[in-house]
Order: structure tokens, then sequence, then C-alpha cells
């Protein structure tokens, strides 16, 4: 059977406890934990180890875990996340019968005691038409070949090592947030690697609590992915969704400055679809009547941040020294 090694980078010691007892319950048996983290932590297990690791950057804490695996597949979870008692198994099972296919990824979803503040995140996260956009979050219920990595999270990844060591890992350079799709990248236009969405290989995983937390955490996000438009910019202007998004944030805040009353009709029909896309969830919970704003707040938070990293211009020469492809 192929080993797998676990590798868990520790933020969050109060939620550990869970992720580790979804691991110790499943179905596949030859694998290996990595715990990466600043303080010890006491277990008894014998198939679990400890890096202690001062550093917090998470590129660099999975990059070091990854070169002490003995695995020949290397399995992403977050410490806030608890996977399906056959998440390793059936990520294996396809990885054994699929050689072409060097990467699986599967299902985020929330988990059922969540916080309505968290419910509200999620329904951000995964909404079909104002969502995040990643496969992932959406509970997609097929198998289905991806062809970009904003598709996959990477608190639910699997990776063959040796293509994971071909590119040196993940880019320690970017830092918080979009590391996994610059990494994804380079393998799919370096290694040729395929990649694989599949519903069975789940994962649930604690959100942001909205508004607060969540919005500060998509706020840092899309100050990375400004930044990254520099050094990647194939990455974001071939993605539809993200250029749509961008451009229309864009031509209301000019209309506001030249046409204010064509910028408030763009906002009334805004709204409306606000409203509309928002009604079904009303309806089965009337709190989710917050949706239209919470949306709208998303939405600032996403342009907003996308505006101060496209601010870092000036760095353009040093940023572009990131790039790996």
């Amino acid at each position: 059977m192929v080993r797998v090694t676990v590798v868990i980078p520790v933020t969050r010691i109060d939620y550990l406890n869970i992720c580790l007892n979804s691991l110790y319950k499943q179905s596949y048996e030859n694998f290996e934990i990595i715990l990466v983290n600043n303080t010890e932590i006491k277990t008894t297990r014998k198939n679990v180890k400890f890096l202690l690791i001062k550093n917090i950057n998470p590129a660099y804490r999975r990059n070091v875990a990854v070169k002490k695996a003995r695995g020949d597949i290397i399995a992403f979870i977050d410490d806030d996340a608890y996977a399906d008692r056959n998440w390793i198994k059936n990520a294996v099972t396809f990885l054994e019968k699929n050689k072409d296919f060097d990467i699986v990824g599967g299902s985020d979803l929330i988990p059922e005691n969540s916080s309505f503040g968290e419910k509200i995140s999620d329904i951000l996260l995964s909404n079909r038409f104002l969502g995040s956009g990643v496969l992932a979050h959406s509970n997609y219920k097929k198998r289905k070949e991806v062809m970009d990595g904003s598709s996959l999270a990477l608190c639910n990844l699997f990776v063959r090592k040796d293509v994971f060591e071909k590119i040196r890992g993940f880019n320690e350079k970017i830092g918080y947030g979009g590391e996994d799709t610059e990494f994804m990248y380079v393998l799919k236009n370096k290694l040729k690697s395929r990649l694989m969405y599949l519903p069975n290989v789940v994962v649930w995983h604690k959100k942001r609590g909205f508004p607060v937390p969540y919005l500060k955490q998509r706020f840092n996000f899309r100050v990375n992915n400004g930044k990254m438009l520099f050094v990647y910019p194939e990455i974001y202007l071939k993605n539809y969704k993200f250029m749509l998004f961008f451009i229309a944030a864009t031509l209301f805040f000019v209309f506001l400055y030249l046409k204010p009353l064509i910028a408030l009709y763009a906002f009334i029909i805004y709204f409306i679809i606000l409203i509309l896309i928002s009604l079904p969830y009303a309806l089965k919970d009337l709190r989710f009547i917050i949706l239209p704003i919470a949306f709208s707040m998303q939405h600032t938070a996403y342009y907003l941040g996308i505006i101060v990293g496209l601010s870092n211009i000036l760095n353009y020469s040093e940023l572009r020294k990131m790039r790996r492809v």
C-alpha cells in the first residue's frame, strides 16, 4: 500500500484535537501525521511526530514538513478542519488508479455546529453566482478535472511527493493567501500535472465568522491577489469572474464621480440582484435577510483589497522575482 504523510501547520491549538481524532478514525491505516508548531504537543500516538518551528509562514512550514515526510503522497489539512472517515482512502485509491494525475482535492464544507456568523461566511463563499468561485467551497457533487489551482482548497489537498519536490514546494515569498494557487499553476505549466476534484474526498472546515474575522481574512487574501497580478497576470486575467467583478466595480466608482445618476441606477440594479440571490436563503431562515448587505460588504472588502495590492506597483521588479515559470 502507498504510504501517506498528513501535514498540519498548527496555529489554532483549541481545534486540533477534533482534527486529529478524525485522522485516528480513518479507514486507511498506512499513514503518518506531521504537526508543525512552535510549541510541543503531547500525544502517545506512534504515527504522529512534531516539528518545532517558530517561523509562522505557512508555506515554509509545509515545505519543511514535506522534507521530513516518508509518504509517497502528501495530504494537507488545516488544524481547524476534520476529515471524513474515508478521506485518505478515497484520494489514494484514485491516485493509485490514475497515474497521470498528480493532485487531488475535494469538498471544503462547513461543520454542522457552526455559528450563524460562520454560516453567513459559508454562503458568501459557496454561492454559485456571487461566491468565491472555488469549486471546493461549493459542495459540487460530481468528479471533475480542474484546469486551475484556484478550484481546489489547500485545507483538503493530496499531492504526489515527487512532483512536489521537483518544483521545491510552495513559494515562501508569497505569504498567506495565494501560495496554493501559484503552486498548482506551476505544476500544471512546468510539469504538465493534472488536477482532479473528487466529491468523496471531504473535510469539514471551520469558517471565519462574519463580519469582522471573515472580512479581514478576505481583504488580506485580495491584497495578495492584487500583488500577484504583477507576478502572474495570466492567472487573474483569464479568470472571467475576477475580471468582471474588478471592471464592474471600477466603472461604478468612475460613474459615481462623473455621472452619479447612472451610478445610482447601477447600484439599485445590483442590490435587486443581491436580494433575488439571497431570497432562497431567507425563505428557509429569516435571519438570512441580511445577506444582501453581507454580499455588498464582501464585495467592498474584495475591491479595496485588490486596490491595496495593486498599489505595490512601485515594487514591480521585486514582485516579478517571485515568478517560477
